[in-house]
């Protein structure tokens, strides 16, 4: 598939942390609005999975019926009186970017993690809905970026020994794997977010995703960032859609 013609607002974004801007969410935080279950959830690796150049691993979740799901995302509008507008996503799947898809303030990490959820259940208008069905979103985004654990302020907190477990699934595939992944390593609930809409980076690029971003990377061992890079998805060029234009879009969060 290809990503062509006229499709609307497109992902990734040089992300600008600037002032003025509003918070289009009650949530002061990521840990406001994205819940994981304690202990981690099932999923199991796609290997095939169609990317802006190539293939790349994906990770799906693998959770039963009783389970209650991966991960879910709560987004409720600041613009509305409280709990009148608000929508819940279900995590499908995950999977990374080698470089980061999305820039901030200009920079661009040496890798990115893409979480995409599906409306589960929405109740009022989403904040800012331009688009003429008024509604919410039927996918969002919320990506976050990763570096060196050396650096100040992005202390180790587990997420090296995540990504080395992920890692592993395709160094030693087998036929219907599956590995529980604690994403409150791989995440932080304490860090500010930005928020806009956009498009899916992978064709067909279709637009009317909300994202979310989280504006603090999260630290890892950077052997790590290069072995995704080379072995994974065969270095350069890299999995990454270039940044596309913002065509007016203002980018709101917490931060503001």
């Amino acid at each position: 598939g290809s990503c062509s013609g006229d499709l609307g607002l497109q992902s990734p974004i040089d992300v600008r942390l600037e002032q003025p801007c509003t918070n289009p969410f009650t949530a002061g935080a990521v840990g406001d609005m994205l819940q994981v279950p304690a202990g981690g959830a099932p999923f199991e690796p796609n290997f095939g999975s169609a990317g802006y150049n190539g293939v790349y691993p994906a990770f799906s979740c693998a959770a039963g019926e009783g389970e209650g799901g991966c991960a879910s995302l709560h987004l409720e509008s600041s613009a509305a009186p409280s709990g009148s507008a608000r929508a819940t996503y279900q995590l499908q799947q995950f999977h990374f970017h080698s470089p980061s898809e999305n820039l901030l303030n200009g920079r661009q990490f040496f890798l990115e993690m893409h979480m995409v959820f599906a409306l589960a259940e929405a109740v009022g208008d989403a904040p800012d809905a331009s688009h003429a069905e008024r509604g919410w979103p039927q996918n969002a985004v919320l990506a976050v970026f990763f570096e060196d654990h050396s650096l100040p302020h992005r202390e180790e907190r587990g997420a090296s020994g995540a990504l080395k477990d992920l890692w592993a699934l395709w160094e030693r595939p087998k036929p219907g794997q599956q590995l529980r992944v604690d994403l409150r390593k791989l995440t932080d609930a304490s860090s500010d977010f930005a928020a806009f809409e956009g498009s899916l980076t992978t064709p067909p690029c279709t637009s009317g995703v909300g994202w979310v971003v989280q504006t603090r990377a999260v630290g890892a061992d950077p052997a790590l960032f290069e072995t995704y890079y080379k072995d994974a998805i065969g270095g350069w060029p890299g999995n990454n859609r270039p940044v596309q234009d913002l065509a007016g879009r203002s980018v709101g969060g917490s931060f503001c």
